[in-house]
């Protein structure tokens, strides 16, 4: 077997980034609790998309040392913590005083990839608001394979810590 082939072997075993698959999902059994949300629309990608990965104009997580893969372990703690994004202090968010409401959430397709920064493990959620699946369908159409960088009002970005599952740097696209 050619060794680029084996390449692709854990994308198509796991699911990671391609849309016909999915990621399996360790939560299905026990996904309860009061900051649960699962996003109907949501895609994780492999490492190397991480290169593309720079929003125009929010801001973004310092010292990242690279990507991984992130598994459904590891993002089912981001589902099972996804409300607590509500809760965070506007204040520590950039713009200070911006905050994700409900609505804003639900009308988010979400984008995963793992993040190493400073030896720790993160997963950064990238959102972006789209009006109806035609929508996203129609004016996102590489959603599922690039990171979606609107430079204008209408995404955000969030780091989960996989050690201490809590939220940070959420930032919205402002200019």
């Amino acid at each position: 077997m050619n060794a680029r082939y084996l390449y692709y072997l854990p994308f198509l075993l796991f699911g990671a980034c391609l849309p016909e698959a999915s990621i399996p999902d360790v939560c299905a059994v026990d996904f309860s609790g009061a900051y649960a949300y699962r996003p109907e629309f949501k895609v994780t990608f492999p490492p190397e998309v991480g290169a593309d990965l720079g929003p125009c104009t929010r801001a973004f997580p310092d010292n990242v040392q690279g990507y991984f893969l992130a598994f459904s372990d590891e993002i089912c703690p981001v589902e099972q913590n996804f409300l607590k994004l509500l809760e965070m202090d506007p204040a520590l968010s950039d713009p200070p005083g911006w905050q994700l409401d409900r609505e804003q959430l639900e009308m988010s397709a979400l984008q995963y990839i793992g993040m190493l920064i400073e030896d720790r493990r993160y997963v950064y959620l990238n959102g972006f608001t789209f009006y109806s699946e035609e929508d996203l369908q129609n004016n996102f159409l590489n959603w599922r394979d690039r990171f979606v960088q609107p430079c204008d009002a209408g995404a955000w970005g969030a780091l989960f810590d996989l050690e201490i599952e809590t939220f940070s740097d959420l930032a919205f696209e402002n200019r």
